[in-house]
């Protein structure tokens, strides 16, 4: 028995600072280590989170990219924009749909953004062809989009918690949508 206080800390919380130098004492662990659970990978890509409405709708908005892109290549610009509309309009109904009947799902809250952000890109990257300029914005949303994708990552690994789109990448995707339909 020790009648040193300190010795009852647990010891992966253990440090001491002696002359400005941290010293950890204990196993690599960290607080945060016990805190968060593991991830059930079977329970995330289960039926019952991939096979939803809104996530059907997400899987057509990835189907539709290469649609858009023939279109858009074979100058068909209303045709290509009549399905850059039908993106954006399922995109609404989709997000609609899982808040209204309560199908929120981890797996669609990863799909939603993929799709959203390919079809952004393509829209972008399409343009390109035609305004030469437009590479400036594609490199500024590319770095943009990567940085957040990291940062939620990190999150995740972290939290094992899938973080949602928030109302400002929802402005940012509509902005979008209505400052290309009229370069289309």
């Amino acid at each position: 028995n020790s009648t040193n206080p300190l010795d009852k800390i647990p010891r992966a919380y253990y440090t001491h600072t002696i002359n400005g130098l941290q010293l950890n004492f204990g196993e690599e662990k960290t607080p945060m280590d016990e805190q968060t659970p593991k991830i059930n990978w079977k329970e995330k890509f289960s039926k019952e989170q991939i096979c939803t409405i809104p996530n059907f709708l997400s899987f057509f908005r990835l189907v539709l990219i290469p649609f858009i892109i023939w279109t858009y290549v074979v100058q068909e610009p209303y045709w290509a924009l009549a399905l850059i509309v039908l993106s954006g309009v399922t995109d609404v109904v989709d997000g609609f749909i899982a808040r209204k009947f309560h199908m929120v799902t981890d797996f669609g809250k990863g799909l939603d953004p993929i799709a959203d952000k390919l079809t952004q890109g393509v829209i972008m990257i399409a343009l390109i062809f035609n305004f030469p300029r437009m590479w400036v914005p594609v490199v500024i949303m590319a770095f943009k989009k990567a940085l957040a994708f990291t940062l939620r990552f990190i999150a995740f690994k972290k939290t094992q918690i899938v973080q949602s789109a928030e109302w400002h990448g929802k402005l940012t995707t509509v902005l979008l949508y209505l400052m290309s339909v009229p370069h289309i």
